[in-house]
């Protein structure tokens, strides 16, 4: 049954990757393909490592978690399809018209302000930089820091679409920064969406197709990327300044990104196993408030508000980031510091086998999003691209990644911005033609 589990994973996001990639070729630009690509270079390495290493695994977790997981899998390809291939108009929200002149302003001020907030974020303590727990005036800082991102994806389209000198020049600034963070932080976020940004504005502004064997080597590099990148950042932050760029040459990064399929890399899969059977054996599904918890654990600043137990007071019994049952049912068990647990696991928590109805949500979310972009709109194209990154991150992190978390920060922070920029003037409205 492990084995049966195993391919039946690899044969669904395979399936699901390649299968999309040579049918059409805009397929490779649907968040199926990526999402995918994501659990082939990174959870199914560790779902291989493990079928070895099966007896220090709850009994039957092993195949019961890659079922769940297979399932999500289908769940997500299913909502995405129904989603883009709809023909229901927009919504109020995608239909939105607003002025190009003052979108270039709106850009503007989403990049600077979050360019300052980011770099901020940069020189705070190292500790702030090295662990994935974000807490006090951290996170009031990357709260704002996203607005970078969000005017980097703006203002990319109308440099693109429109040549716009300004936005030329704030798309520039934001690529600076953006590969700082990249080369100096190791940051794996942050290269997904500075990637995908571009890659899939030349397609829906200018057409411009990436060829097949360019996705397929990017997959190869994936897998280096994703499953070398703690190494190269240990490296880069950790280590000494004057002979970093002979470590990095001197490190065999394809033999670090092959000992996930040896030891688990950092046994996000164990971690999904542990908490689907600990919520099965309990049993504790909490109904959806993990995401609430998670919200606050990611915007509450307890030092600036009360401190931790003022922070936990607003969190749901099981508060993030130790899931309620795990530590009930496996007390011995702790996991690698730092290691998340995959979207399966905080789905099934949630909603036990119902859960993968999260997973068509994330799909029909961004296949939503997809039907609009293709029309031409520019909103659902902003939105489908500044989206992207988090939503790859439903697979290896958490579902709230996509289906909370985004929405805090764009409806108090970007949409009011963007609202003010409204014009009925039909030259810059951004609603379906």
């Amino acid at each position: 049954m492990a084995l049966f589990s195993l391919i039946l994973y690899i044969t669904f996001n395979l399936w699901m990757c390649f299968h999309f990639l040579f049918i059409r070729k805009e397929r490779g630009y649907e968040y199926p393909f990526w999402a995918g690509m994501i659990a082939l270079i990174f959870v199914v390495p560790q779902a291989v490592a493990f079928y070895s290493m099966q007896d220090e695994l709850p009994e039957n977790g092993y195949w019961y978690t890659l079922l769940f997981a297979s399932a999500c899998t289908l769940a997500l390809w299913r909502g995405f399809t129904s989603a883009a291939r709809s023909a229901k108009p927009a919504g109020r929200l995608l239909n939105l018209s607003l002025n190009l002149q003052s979108c270039q302003i709106a850009a503007a001020f989403f990049t600077i302000v979050g360019i300052a907030f980011y770099i901020a974020f940069n020189f705070s303590s190292k500790q702030t930089n090295e662990v994935g727990n974000l807490t006090g005036s951290a996170t009031i800082l990357i709260f704002f820091a996203q607005l970078m991102k969000f005017g980097f994806c703006l203002s990319l389209y109308l440099s693109l679409k429109y040549k716009f000198k300004l936005s030329l020049v704030l798309t520039l600034l934001s690529s600076i920064v953006f590969l700082i963070a990249i080369v100096f932080y190791g940051r794996r976020n942050d290269t997904a969406q500075f990637l995908l940004a571009i890659l899939l504005t030349l397609w829906f502004v200018r057409g411009k197709a990436f060829p097949r064997w360019g996705f397929v080597a990017m997959i190869a590099a994936g897998f280096i990327g994703i499953n070398a990148v703690g190494a190269y950042r240990r490296i880069v932050v950790q280590g000494d300044d004057a002979n970093i760029w002979e470590q990095i040459r001197e490190v065999d990064w394809y033999e670090v990104a092959m000992e996930t399929f040896r030891d688990g890399g950092g046994r996000e899969f164990e971690n999904c196993v542990y908490a689907i059977c600990a919520a099965d054996e309990y049993p504790f599904f909490d109904l959806g408030t993990s995401h609430w918890n998670l919200l606050i654990f990611s915007y509450y600043p307890a030092q600036l508000l009360g401190g931790i137990e003022t922070k936990l007071a607003f969190c749901f019994p099981g508060s993030y980031p130790k899931p309620y049952p795990r530590t009930v049912v496996y007390p011995r068990y702790r996991g690698l510091s730092g290691s998340m647990q995959l979207g399966y696991a905080d789905a099934y928590q949630s909603f036990c086998w119902f859960g993968v109805l999260l997973f068509w949500l994330c799909g029909w979310i961004m296949g939503r999003f997809y039907q609009f972009a293709k029309r031409g709109n520019m909103l659902a194209c902003v939105m489908y691209i500044w989206l992207i990154s988090p939503a790859l991150h439903v697979v290896p992190a958490f579902t709230a990644v996509l289906l909370s978390l985004p929405w805090i920060f764009f409806f108090t922070l970007v949409y009011p911005i963007l609202h003010c920029c409204r014009d009925q003037a039909k030259r810059g409205a951004l609603c379906v033609k």
